[in-house]
């Protein structure tokens, strides 16, 4: 005599959720956060100005050149 599980499935239900975790808070600066905006921008163009001056230095033409004049 065999004992079969024939035609037989178990399936599993379980509802498929997803949690939502609440996002923490945006930090408000304010006022607070605008000197140190204008200072990241004043530091950026300190930083970026010689690289400019090289460029544009090096795609003038020769006559356009500034020549040294010692005395």
């Amino acid at each position: 005599m065999s004992v079969g599980l024939a035609n037989q499935t178990v399936t599993a239900t379980r509802a498929l959720t997803t949690r939502r975790t609440a996002r923490a808070p945006r930090p408000k600066r304010g006022v607070k956060g605008i000197p140190l905006t204008i200072l990241g921008i004043v530091f950026l163009a300190i930083m970026v100005f010689p690289v400019y001056w090289m460029v544009n230095t090096s795609l003038q033409a020769t006559s356009g050149a500034a020549t040294a004049t010692w005395f």
